[in-house]
């Protein structure tokens, strides 16, 4: 078959490694695969084609702010997609994220819905079943109908005018008449399925995954404690986001590695920190950014237990990640986080509630060999990178027979 795969980036980010991993497993199976991109680094394999330049990125991103109509500029780089997409001929064609200020999402809907090719889009936020914002939160209005949007100044970001109406009307009309289903892990398809954009649509429930073998499994984490200063009696405590960033809920981290600052045995590292290293307390190491995922994997590997504080997320890839390192976590009990594990592999507690946070933290130990193998074997249940992409191809040849989602193995996509 050929196959077309669609998203911001690839082989960048938590989407774009997803999309890696799911166009080697179609070009293994002999599929032809084209795989156009937004923005991120350029390769010279034909078949890897980046649409967006940076001065066009940069011109929508403004575009987008200033009217409140994100995703409806770059018209260099959507010529682009539509030409190639033409060109091709897709039998499928797997859409991930299309925000990102790289393509007129409305014009690509509109050339996929002209050549009557299936399309798997798949929801790795809550973007397209919404009117103007990437997550919801608590607002339900995406249900019915979107108004007096409260998240216009989240990404993607309207300064000054509420388009919340105008573009869920715009997506209702791209999404009519077209051969189309939606995919997601279990907390992003049932609030697909009260969603008034895609509820009448075929929405398959399919967890995520990452690359268990080549990237994310127990290393052994001594040489990295050591070049941390972190003594073997220490009980390392680790959280993977961007901060400051308001979704992420780093704040609630640092909040708890302050709460904990007489607990002597509990030490805090932060990977993504970009914030004011005045105000981290002496138990907490703040780290930048870390693009090597080998490196990533090793601080997974060491923390004894992984903490998430985010406020809204799908199936958040950090905990994943950590899982599949043998680092069991814990979190706030809100939106997709929980749906990450159980017991004994996972511990959530309200959101914003510190000391309960402490509490799991003060009956943490370090771990063992055999809490190791078993939070991996768990998470290779679950996670697999294979059965991720076997599950995803599944729905898009579901969708080719008029299958309906039910009928389709999603794994462990009931849970939750």
């Amino acid at each position: 078959m050929k196959i077309i795969l669609i998203n911001t980036f690839y082989n960048q980010e938590s989407t774009g490694k997803l999309m890696h991993n799911f166009r080697n497993y179609l070009m293994e199976q002999g599929h032809q695969v084209l795989m156009l991109y937004g923005h991120g680094p350029l390769y010279e394999s034909p078949d890897l084609v980046r649409l967006s330049s940076d001065w066009e990125g940069k011109v929508h991103n403004l575009l987008g702010r200033v009217s409140g109509m994100n995703g409806c500029f770059s018209p260099l780089a959507t010529n682009k997609a539509i030409q190639m997409i033409r060109a091709f001929s897709p039998d499928l064609v797997y859409l991930g994220n299309l925000h990102g200020h790289y393509i007129n999402i409305y014009r690509l809907y509109a050339c996929l819905k002209e050549l009557a090719v299936p399309v798997i889009q798949i929801l790795w936020d809550e973007y397209m079943m919404t009117g103007a914002c990437s997550f919801s939160y608590d607002c339900d209005r995406y249900q019915k109908q979107c108004h007096d949007c409260p998240r216009k100044k989240d990404y993607p970001i309207s300064w000054f005018f509420d388009t919340s109406a105008v573009l869920q009307k715009k997506k209702q009309a791209a999404y009519a008449g077209m051969k189309i289903g939606f995919a997601g892990v279990p907390f992003t398809a049932a609030k697909a399925k009260q969603s008034s954009l895609l509820k009448e649509f075929p929405i398959f429930s399919i967890d995520e995954a990452v690359d268990q073998k080549n990237l994310f499994y127990p290393r052994d984490p001594s040489a990295l404690r050591q070049e941390l200063g972190i003594s073997e009696g220490k009980t390392v405590i680790l959280n993977v986001c961007p901060y400051p960033s308001y979704r992420k809920g780093g704040t609630y981290y640092l909040e708890l590695a302050q709460a904990c600052l007489k607990e002597e045995h509990l030490v805090f590292v932060h990977v993504g920190f970009k914030g004011d290293r005045a105000e981290c307390p002496a138990n907490f190491i703040p780290i930048g950014y870390i693009s090597d995922q080998d490196r990533l994997a090793q601080f997974y590997s060491m923390a004894d237990r992984f903490v998430c504080t985010s406020l809204a997320e799908t199936q958040p890839n950090t905990c994943l990640e950590a899982l599949s390192c043998g680092t069991p976590i814990t979190g706030f009990d809100i939106s997709g986080t929980p749906t990450c594990a159980e017991e004994p592999y996972g511990t959530f507690v309200p959101f914003a509630d510190i000391a309960a946070l402490k509490d799991v933290l003060m009956h943490t130990t370090r771990k063992t060999e055999s809490v190791i193998a078993e939070t991996r074997a768990y998470a290779m249940t679950r996670f697999s990178s294979d059965d991720y992409n076997k599950r995803l191809f599944a729905a898009g040849i579901a969708l080719l027979k008029n299958e309906h989602p039910s009928s389709v193995d999603s794994g462990n996509g009931d849970r939750n």
